[in-house]
């Protein structure tokens, strides 16, 4: 029985071995075609348009995930663009409903739970953001990325990594980040022509089974042994 013991509590020790080797990367496109049509989502990773960040979704504890996002300007109603991005976490008024105890509990067990993790975006090698996903700072207001015509853009690289250390307290915690992309059309002149802003957000599911499902092997087998003796 010791045996058996010792041979499961190896398994758990190489599942978290592994987990803190685990690196996951997805690439996902954002196009603007124009004041008329707007935006559309793309994504290499087969997940549906407004699951845009998906892959951060099921995270385990020592993962390190990554999503490199790509935007490009196709708006041929416009000279040029000029774009912006700011982040802020989904709460309360944000897609949340229910009671409002409810609702602030949820909330701040989100807040709790994202300020485990720590989140770095990059445009190249510029860093706009790097800390716990819950205190954005300066990322809250809106982030000049820069001015593109028509087939030009640019590169972002979202990291999000989560602790080795934590533990089954934060089994089955979900936290989001709501990204803003905001676009200014501008004619040859420099006259602002429209607005607009494209509203995603970024879900991340902390999920413990196996780490769970393991505890509950050992305890089983200890208590079994206990019943025998």
């Amino acid at each position: 029985m010791t045996n058996i013991i010792r041979r499961i509590s190896t398994l758990l020790l190489a599942l978290v071995l592994v987990m803190s080797l685990s690196v996951s990367a997805f690439a996902a496109e954002i196009v603007f075609e124009g004041k008329s049509k707007g935006f559309s989502i793309g994504s290499d990773n087969q997940l549906a348009v407004n699951d845009l960040f998906g892959n951060f979704k099921d995270v385990m504890p020592g993962d390190t995930l990554s999503e490199t996002i790509t935007f490009t300007n196709l708006a041929r109603d416009c000279d040029y663009i000029k774009l912006y991005i700011r982040a802020v976490p989904h709460g309360y008024g944000n897609g949340l409903s229910g009671k409002v105890a409810e609702i602030e509990d949820s909330v701040a067990s989100m807040e709790d739970f994202l300020s485990q993790l720590y989140m770095e975006v990059k445009q190249g090698d510029k860093t706009i953001y790097s800390g716990s996903p819950d205190e954005l700072d300066g990322f809250r207001k809106n982030v000049y990325l820069g001015q593109f015509r028509r087939n030009k853009g640019t590169t972002l690289t979202v990291s999000l990594n989560i602790p080795i250390e934590l533990d089954n307290d934060y089994a089955q915690r979900a936290g989001e980040v709501d990204w803003v992309f905001k676009v200014e059309c501008y004619d040859e002149s420099g006259k602002l022509i429209q607005t607009g802003q494209l509203n995603w957000p970024i879900p991340v599911l902390m999920t413990l089974g196996i780490l769970v499902i393991g505890a509950g092997a050992i305890l089983m087998t200890k208590k079994r042994k206990h019943n025998e003796s």
